[in-house]
This record gives structure tokens, sequence and C-alpha cells, in this order.
């Protein structure tokens, strides 16, 4: 995945890029998914995802439409194309922005498939673009829920999300584990019979 990790940052940077834009993710979860979070992470693109349940639901209030147009995406993935219209999303009318599609079945006019993102590597681009990230890079846009007003954007950086994993590590050390053990009284993994019930 390293190497696919890599051309789909080489693509990105090959983009001119404004200051401010993201990578907005319409998706659920999968292998494309997993290649796009990574990448933007890793070269210091901001990553939005859109969760698509809600979105389906608020799509009649244009509230999808408003949280698209607020990240000022560069580039917008969508794992199904049938999805954009029954989001309120206008594939000819998107402006600056560029529409990835996990496959080319069924791909709008101005898409491009995922796979193009996979063609080349340009590994001086990707190594420069990493070393100018810090822990107060933006990293991800996270919505919130939107259950008593319209989703607000929260900006989480590098910083913030090595703190989550550590502060993870600290309230369950089982993480710290370099791999899964059997334990003899229960037969799942764990260290002790004590840690093997809660994971099971």
């Amino acid at each position: 995945m390293q190497r696919q990790i890599w051309a789909a940052a080489s693509w990105l940077l090959r983009r001119r890029w404004r200051r401010g834009q993201t990578v907005a993710v319409l998706a659920g979860n999968g292998i494309e998914h997993a290649i796009i979070m990574p990448t933007c992470m890793h070269v210091g693109i901001p990553y939005a995802p859109l969760p698509k349940t809600y979105v389906r639901t608020a799509a009649a209030t244009g509230m999808p439409a408003r949280m698209l147009q607020s990240l000022s995406a560069g580039v917008l993935f969508c794992d199904d194309p049938t999805y954009l219209p029954q989001c309120g999303f206008d594939p000819v009318g998107v402006g600056d922005t560029t529409l990835v599609m996990a496959t080319a079945a069924d791909m709008p006019t101005r898409a491009q498939p995922f796979q193009t993102l996979l063609a080349q590597v340009d590994g001086g681009a990707v190594a420069r673009a990493y070393a100018a990230t810090g822990p107060d890079t933006l990293a991800k846009i996270l919505f919130t829920s939107g259950s008593t007003s319209e989703p607000k954007g929260v900006l989480t950086t590098q910083r913030m999300l090595c703190a989550s994993q550590q502060a993870r590590t600290a309230c369950w050390p089982f993480l710290r584990w370099s791999g899964p053990r059997r334990s003899r009284s229960t037969g799942c993994p764990g260290a002790t019979p004590t840690a093997a019930t809660t994971i099971c």
C-alpha cells in the first residue's frame, strides 16, 4: 500500500492547490478511502470525510452542498456515482473541484477514475511535502453531528491525532503488545484471563 500512497500523493501534489483547499471524501469504508486518508496526512493536505448516512438524510435541505462549499474542496472523492445527485451534488457544477470516482463505471463526464491517481510516483516531491509537515499541520476536518444546528467542521492537527493515539495506549495498555497471544484459560488473544475476557 505504501507505493499506492506515494503515487496518490504525487498526483495530489501535481495539482495547483489554493491555500485552504482540502480533499473531501464522500465514501464509506473501502480500499480507495483507506489509501486517500493516509495519503493526505502524509503530505499535509487536509482530509475531510463527509458521512454518507448524514448526507443522505439531509440532502433535501441543501446542507451537504453547503458543507462541501465550506471545505473549499480541491478534490472530491466519491465511491458511488449514483450517490452524487441523491446528495444534491452536481458533477457538472462543482467549480474547480476535481471529481474522482472509485471506478470508471457510470462515471460522470468531468470525473477521473481512482486508478489515475496511482499511475506515477514522484518520490522527491512526496519526500519534500512530508518533510514540510509538522505537529501543527492541519490533518483532518471532522464534522459535528449537526443535531442542534448545521454541522461544524472541527480542525484537527497532526499533534491532536498523535495525542489521541497516545491517550488510547495509556488507557488500554494491551495496544502496546507486539502481537496477539493466547490465554491458556480462555483461548482468546490476551496476556491475562482478565484482558482476554475484556477483548472477547
